[in-house]
């Protein structure tokens, strides 16, 4: 027999009232004085309704996919039974009741049976034991769903009472205050029971050598004091947790539930923080975004910077936002509307810090209804900063919700291959999502009104490369491109456009092949331009040689791309060496042959020091030809 759920979503205790009703006879009876039976003992039930999602895994899942599950059980009997339908989920290969707190992965303890007709699971009146009776109390059993693309678990959900709640959270060097560039990364897990304030953290990290950790209380993107020290685990590298002993206080346990507490893990190499994570209740999102001169509309050229966090209770609209500009004097700043590559009205005015130079923060209780809210976490929104030489805005950033990306480059005849001598040129912005390959691009182009056709095209820097998608002419004006609505990318065409591997075309009647271009670049890309001449060359060689191109360099990734087409010369080989201008040097690698010129070799990689040396312009590009064994011509590797 299955039990139904008798609750929604939070874990409730209920009683089954059972009435029995009793005849007797009127007289003349033999069982007058029979006492009656003792009732049956009502049995206590407890029912969970479950929500799976990916990011209570550990490690967290990225996925679109989820389900909901009801676990039922008799206390008096101490039975469990079990219902999931998985008919909406892929590539389901088991499922499983687990024993282990939130954060940490445990031992099966109870398995579903396969699908039924209809794609339901379920566990059918398995006996608990008094151990399992109290990790299930104690918010220790979670059920875990596993399929071909996550063997371990694509899809998890903790077993919670009505009063316990699941944090989950991330780890990054961009949520530092102010943001660090690092590999390192974490993920953290945190229950909070309501009825006694006992929590449960367990925290993540990789990729770093952590030298302490620590609860912070202060809402995103500012920097606050220590509230409690974390315990490395002496079992598990890597694994941060709270001390037996740990007590938060009243201020602490409200701040947990505004989102004004977090995780900062310290290294020798960053001291004050090296990747820290906002502990987030169910109902607020985090976003974090840059502001760039390069998001501004037109673009504009200045050496400021900025960086953006804000967090959104989805329940009551609250918005905080605090935004941080570097290397300029602010003299207003807002959130406007319009979506990437458009400016828009004023939605907020941001107000000046008077404890942090350089810091504007939305107004106190600033709070966004329901359209509102959903336009901001469909990046609908930007933040602009104002200064007096740039009052239109100095700096911009798209306020852009996990796992979208902000894309922004120019577009020039100098990067068209071969390159043109043109008067156009342009701006170009995108917005990516990293999970789903969606994407939403707009090009403005300026002195080139004839524009005929405007398409991306797969193709590292310096090479050509055939169409993917078509851009359409914007019925308003004749300078803008867009891509059409729902365009979405397969993972692999997306994986490409987001190593450099696509560029913006736009053609004119005078020159079909393409007048001005554009690498599509994310924030990590640095873009090398090349224009090989014998003037460069050590000493001088006089030729009528030449080269062009350009070289990408994936500052995180440490990935180098690109290509060149030569004219005017019978090369035997090209290279990239170490040297700075004006000076020869060594061999660092061999780049290969194409029919146009020469390419990076796929797949190639710097290290540290050869990227920081690349960066300060300590390498350039050699060609060498049987007349000139040591170089007929060269260029420098810089910006």
């Amino acid at each position: 027999m299955r039990i139904p759920t008798l609750a929604p979503r939070q874990a409730l205790k209920h009683f089954l009232i059972v009435a029995t009703a009793f005849g007797v006879s009127a007289c003349g009876s033999d069982n007058d004085d029979t006492p009656l039976p003792d009732p049956e003992p009502t049995p206590e039930i407890l029912s969970y309704d479950v929500m799976l999602e990916g990011n209570q895994e550990v490690p967290m899942v990225e996925t679109e996919q989820s389900a909901m599950a009801s676990v039922t059980v008799n206390e008096t009997d101490m039975m469990v039974m079990a219902e999931m339908d998985l008919s909406e989920v892929d590539g389901v290969t088991s499922a499983h009741i687990h024993s282990g707190e939130v954060g940490t992965n445990g031992p099966v303890a109870f398995g579903f049976s396969d699908a039924d007709e209809n794609g339901v699971w379920e566990i059918e009146n398995e006996s608990i034991t008094s151990e399992q009776h109290e990790g299930l109390l104690s918010g220790q059993w979670y059920i875990n769903v596993h399929t071909d693309s996550f063997p371990d678990g694509e899809l998890r959900g903790q077993l919670l009472t009505d009063t316990q709640s699941v944090h989950v959270f991330t780890l990054s060097g961009k949520q530092e205050v102010p943001g660090v560039e690092t590999d390192a990364h974490g993920q953290g897990y945190l229950l909070h029971d309501s009825d006694d304030d006992a929590l449960t953290l367990n925290v993540w990290t990789w990729d770093l050598t952590a030298t302490a950790a620590h609860i912070h209380h202060a809402e995103a993107g500012i920097n606050g004091d220590v509230v409690v020290g974390l315990e490395a685990s002496t079992d598990t590298e890597g694994l941060w947790q709270l001390p037996s002993d740990a007590v938060l206080g009243s201020d602490a346990i409200t701040a947990l539930g505004m989102a004004n507490l977090y995780v900062n893990v310290h290294t020798d190499a960053h001291p004050e923080g090296e990747i820290r994570g906002q502990i987030l209740p169910a109902n607020y999102s985090l976003v974090l975004f840059d502001l760039s001169p390069g998001q501004e509309v037109p673009r504009i050229d200045s050496e400021a910077t900025g960086l953006g966090y804000a967090t959104l209770n989805t329940g009551s609209g609250g918005l905080r936002l605090n935004a941080w500009a570097m290397n300029m004097e602010t003299s207003a700043a807002h959130i406007h509307q319009a979506p990437i590559g458009e400016n828009g009205d004023v939605a907020i005015g941001l107000e000046e810090s008077m404890d942090h130079d350089g810091l504007w923060q939305t107004p106190e209780n600033t709070a966004l209804d329901a359209d509102t809210q959903t336009l901001l976490l469909s990046g609908g929104h930007y933040v602009n900063m104002h200064s007096e030489s740039f009052p239109n805005g100095e700096i911009r950033g798209q306020i852009t919700p996990a796992p979208w990306d902000v894309l922004a480059f120019s577009l020039s005849g100098s990067q068209e291959v071969p390159a043109l001598d043109t008067q156009a040129e342009g701006d170009g912005y995108a917005m990516v999502n990293t999970v789903a390959g969606d994407i939403m691009l707009v090009v403005h182009t300026r002195n080139l009104d004839t524009a005929s056709a405007a398409h991306i095209h797969a193709g590292i820097a310096g090479s050509n490369g055939d169409v993917v998608v078509g851009l359409e002419q914007d019925e308003g004006s004749v300078s803008t491109w867009r891509l059409p609505a729902d365009t979405s990318l397969d993972m692999e065409t997306l994986a490409q456009l987001l190593d450099a591997g696509h560029y913006v075309n736009v053609h004119s009647p005078e020159n079909p092949g393409g007048e001005i271009r554009g690498q599509i670049l994310t924030p990590m890309h640095v873009m090398f331009p090349l224009m090989l001449s014998g003037d460069l060359e050590v000493p001088m060689v006089e030729t009528s040689a030449s080269g062009q191109g350009a070289f990408t360099l994936n500052t995180h990734t440490e990935s180098l791309r690109g290509a060149f087409t030569t004219s005017g010369l019978t090369s035997t080989a090209a290279h990239i060496h170490q040297a700075p201008a004006g000076e020869n040097g060594d061999v660092v690698l061999a780049l290969d042959a194409t029919d146009e010129g020469y390419m990076v070799p796929a797949d190639t990689m710097l290290t540290d020091e050869l990227e920081a040396i690349m960066l300060d312009g300590g390498h350039y590009v050699n060609v060498h030809s049987a007349a000139f064994p040591n170089g007929e011509i060269r260029d420098q590797i810089d910006l």
